[in-house]
């Protein structure tokens, strides 16, 4: 199974709060593990499955869409 970095997908994104966009995700779609930060000290980590960032990928594309339908009447 593939993780991707939470924080690492809401930045490409360039989601705000990946925290609150996710928070209701289960656990095929959500992943908490232990990881190194910068300091070299171990934290709980969010990481999303290649599922979980499937379904925030076409949330945010739906978002995108609705929000541009309208721009140009």
């Amino acid at each position: 199974m593939y993780c991707f970095k939470a924080a690492d997908i809401g930045k490409a994104l360039k989601l705000t709060n990946i925290a609150v966009s996710i928070q209701h995700y289960d656990e095929d779609e959500r992943v908490i593990r232990k990881a190194y930060d910068t300091t070299k000290r171990i934290q709980d980590t969010v990481f999303l499955t290649s599922q979980g960032v499937y379904r925030l990928l076409l949330i945010n594309l739906n978002a995108f869409y609705f929000k541009n339908l309208f721009k140009d009447i």
